[in-house]
């Protein structure tokens, strides 16, 4: 049995050859949770992290092997190497993604980066080992200036037959996502959320997650430490479709973050306790309560 996506729905369809739901898009294949800058980046996860975990080659192998017998192969299918992490500071990454492109030849790699160790000759050589989309965060000015380089050097390129995307951004504040999972009220409109299933997020640890907001992973669907990827994805995929059906018609109760997430609500910065708590000040009670639309249209959202 397989899965197709209907107006933003999940139903079965019968079929005798596809076992990977068509509504999947992108593996993101969390390396470890290290990250250079994590000691001065107060707000991210990792930060708080004690003892470093490095997810085991031999894994990540066989879940590149197995996607690409799932069929996860084609145009619109993506793979990232990040989350909460920085993959350039690891060693193995690009024999990592020369092995995910001789077994993906069609599949996109993502590489979601702060550009530590990255100039344009790496980059190139990056491109040249399967990259075909950088999203590079600039937290200084000369950052920043070496990162116009490279996308002049590389955007819109041609590598493989597929276009090669540079994308920037000047980060003027450091990301608050503990604050966004700890502090944001329940209280909320809802828009659609497709993130599980539609993203296969493994964890350093080896753990089949829900996806990149449950940084403490809260909730699982069993470990590779043994186990088949395969396997393991065809046996969670039950559990992943009636959390996506739920969220799918803006139901949160299925599962306890969902309830807490930030993502795909209804809400614009000023109603975010972070927003509050950064500038000293305690949140209004009218603004905890409210559930207005982040196009501030005084239309609420149930």
């Amino acid at each position: 049995m397989a899965l197709q996506k209907t107006a933003g729905r999940i139903e079965s369809i019968d079929t005798m050859n596809t076992t990977l739901p068509p509504v999947v898009k992108r593996a993101s294949i969390v390396l470890s949770n290290l990250c250079p800058y994590a000691y001065c980046h107060k707000r991210c996860p990792a930060h708080n992290v004690t003892e470093a975990e490095i997810l085991p080659t031999a894994i990540i192998r066989d879940v590149l092997d197995g996607l690409a017998s799932l069929g996860f192969d084609n145009k619109n299918h993506e793979l990232g190497w990040h989350g909460y992490n920085e993959p350039l500071c690891d060693p193995r990454l690009v024999d990592l993604m020369k092995h995910a492109l001789s077994v993906l030849p069609n599949t996109g790699q993502l590489l979601w980066t702060n550009g530590w160790y990255l100039t344009e000759q790496v980059a190139a050589e990056l491109v040249a080992a399967g990259a075909t989309r950088f999203f590079l965060s600039a937290y200084t000015d000369s950052d920043l200036k070496r990162f116009r380089a490279i996308h002049a050097q590389l955007h819109r390129s041609q590598h493989n037959g597929r276009r090669v995307r540079v994308q920037y951004k000047r980060i003027q504040n450091l990301d608050d996502r503990t604050d966004d999972i700890e502090l944001y009220p329940e209280t909320s409109g809802y828009k659609i959320c497709s993130m599980p299933l539609e993203v296969i997020q493994i964890w350093p640890d080896g753990t089949l997650g829900l996806c990149c907001y449950d940084y403490e992973r809260e909730v699982g669907f069993g470990k590779l430490d043994g186990t088949n990827f395969c396997e393991l994805l065809q046996e969670a995929i039950p559990k992943l479709t009636a959390i996506h059906d739920q969220l799918a018609r803006r139901e949160r109760g299925i599962v306890e973050i969902c309830r807490r997430c930030p993502h795909r609500r209804y809400r614009p910065p000023i109603l975010a306790e972070s927003y509050w708590k950064r500038a000293g000040k305690k949140m209004p009670k009218q603004l905890r309560q409210s559930k207005h639309c982040h196009l501030d249209c005084n239309q609420e959202h149930e």
